[in-house]
C-alpha cells in the first residue's frame, strides 16, 4: 500500500482526505464518473499543484496516480524524482552500488496504460484517458491516446493485443515521442519508449530485466541503459551524454530515482519556447553550459538559425582569453609593485581577472569560460556590432514552428482501433 492511500485511510471518506490533500499539501485531485456497458466507476486522478513540495512522500506518489472511489490504486508511474542540475546536488537518499542504473531520458512525454474492469486504456500526467496533445501539436483529432493506438496497430493486430495476455495489476509507463511535435532533440520518427512497468498490488517497480523482456513482447524500445556504481561513473555518464538529451534517469537498488537534467537541453528549450522573442542572451546563456567544440556542431546542425550567434560568442570568448594572456605576460613582471600593475592592465575591461590571477592563481581560461552570460554579451554586442546585429536577426527563425504537420500529414488512428 502507498503512503498517499494509508494517508486516505486515516479519514472518513476520501473527499474528505481529498481536501486536505489540496489545502496543506498542494496535491490536486479530479474525478470522473465513467460508463462502461451497464457498469459505471469512479476514478480520482492526482498530481502535484504548483506550490507543491516534490520531497513530500505523499506528492512523490502522485505520478500518474489514480484510484478508485474506494481507493485502490488504477494506474500509477513511478514516483517523482529528485531532480538535480549537477552532481555537486546529488541527494544522500540516493544509495550507490554495483546494480544501480542510469538512461538517457526521451524528449518525449510520458503516457501510461492500465486495466480499468478487463479493458485497457491510455492515461497522460494531464488526462485520465490520454486527451491532452503533445507539445506543439495543437490538432484536435491527434491527441496522446489516438496516436499510442496507431503506434501500437502498426505493430499487433489490435493497439491492445499484446496487453490481453499480461497481468492486469501491471501499469505500463512509457515515453512517447512524437515526430510531429515540438522537441528539443532531432526526431526522425514517432518511437515507444518502455520507461518502467509498475506491479500496482504494492506500488513498486519491476526490475529492468523484466521491463525489458516485456518491451520485446510489446515490439517497443527501451532507453540504452548503464551502471552508475559511484560519482566517478555518473560523472562519465554526463560527460558522454548526448548534447541535446534532456538529462539522465538514475534508479538505484530501492527505486529511487533522481533525475539529472542536461543544462544544454534546458537552455535550447527556452530559447525555442521564447518563439519570436528569442534574444542573443539565450544563446549566451546556451555557450556558459556546451562543453566542448562537438557540442556546438549537434546544436548548430540542428538548430542552423543559431549557427552565427554562437560562433560569435564563441570567438568574442577566445579573442578575450587571448587578449588576457598577452596582457599577463606584460603584467606579471611587475606584480608586485601595485601601482605599474594596475596600470599596465587598466584599459582591459576584464582587468579584474587580472588581479584575480595575481592573488588567488586562478586559471585566465577558467575565468573567462565562467563570464556571466550578460557580460558576453554586452562585450560582443560592443566589438562585433554589425555582426552581433546580423546574427540576432536570425534568431527570430529559431522559435518558430518546428514540425509544419498538418493533419492529412498525421496517420490518423480511428478511437476505436
Amino acid at each position: 500500500m502507498l503512503k498517499i492511500q494509508e494517508f486516505i485511510n486515516c479519514f472518513d471518506t476520501i473527499e474528505e482526505a481529498n481536501k486536505y490533500l489540496k489545502q496543506n499539501l498542494n496535491i490536486g485531485s479530479e474525478t470522473t464518473t465513467v460508463y462502461e456497458m451497464n457498469n459505471s466507476y469512479q476514478t480520482i486522478a492526482y498530481k502535484p499543484l504548483p506550490r507543491a513540495e516534490l520531497t513530500n512522500p505523499l506528492v512523490k506518489e502522485t505520478h500518474c496516480l489514480l484510484l478508485d472511489g474506494e481507493g485502490d490504486i488504477m494506474s500509477k508511474a513511478w514516483n517523482h524524482p529528485v531532480i538535480v542540475e549537477n552532481r555537486e546536488e546529488f541527494p544522500k537518499e540516493f544509495v550507490f552500488g554495483n546494480y544501480n542504473t542510469a538512461e538517457e531520458i526521451p524528449d518525449g512525454g510520458i503516457v501510461v496504460i492500465y486495466n480499468i474492469e478487463g479493458k485497457w486504456l491510455i492515461g497522460s500526467p494531464n488526462s485520465t484517458f490520454g486527451g491532452d496533445f503533445p507539445p506543439g501539436l495543437s490538432l484536435p483529432s491527434f491527441s496522446y491516446s489516438r496516436l499510442v493506438k496507431h503506434h501500437l496497430s502498426a505493430r499487433h493486430e489490435r493497439w491492445d493485443e499484446p496487453f490481453n495476455k499480461i497481468n492486469p495489476m501491471l501499469c505500463f509507463v512509457f515515453s512517447y515521442v512524437c515526430e510531429f511535435a515540438k522537441t528539443i532533440m532531432p526526431i526522425r520518427k514517432s518511437q515507444m519508449y518502455l520507461m518502467a512497468v509498475i506491479n500496482l498490488e504494492n506500488g513498486n517497480e519491476l526490475s529492468y530485466g523484466l521491463v525489458k523482456s516485456l518491451a520485446d513482447g510489446l515490439k517497443v524500445e527501451t532507453p540504452a541503459i548503464s551502471a552508475v556504481k559511484d560519482i566517478p561513473s555518473l560523472s562519465k555518464q554526463l560527460n558522454t551524454m548526448r548534447t541535446l538529451c534532456p538529462g539522465l534517469m538514475l534508479r538505484d537498488t530501492r527505486d529511487t530515482r533522481v533525475m539529472v537534467v542536461n543544462p544544454i537541453y534546458t537552455c535550447m528549450k527556452n530559447a525555442i519556447d521564447a518563439a519570436d522573442r528569442v534574444k542573443p542572451i539565450h544563446i549566451a546563456k546556451l555557450l556558459t553550459v556546451i562543453r566542448d567544440r562537438r557540442d556546438m556542431e549537434s546544436i548548430t546542425s540542428a538548430y542552423p538559425d543559431v549557427k552565427n550567434m554562437l560562433n560569435l560568442f564563441w570567438n568574442t570568448r577566445v579573442e578575450l582569453w587571448q587578449e588576457l594572456l598577452a596582457l599577463w605576460k606584460l603584467a606579471k613582471p611587475v606584480r608586485d609593485d601595485m601601482h605599474a600593475f594596475a596600470k599596465t592592465i587598466q584599459h582591459h575591461p576584464l582587468n579584474y581577472i587580472l588581479f584575480k590571477v595575481k592573488d588567488l592563481s586562478v586559471s585566465i581560461l577558467d575565468e573567462v569560460e565562467n563570464l556571466k552570460p550578460t557580460r558576453l554579451e554586452k562585450l560582443t554586442r560592443e566589438r562585433h556590432e554589425k555582426r552581433f546585429d546580423s546574427a540576432a536577426r536570425l534568431l527570430k527563425f529559431l522559435g518558430g514552428d518546428l514540425k509544419n504537420a498538418d493533419e492529412e500529414s498525421i496517420p490518423f488512428c480511428q478511437e476505436g482501433d
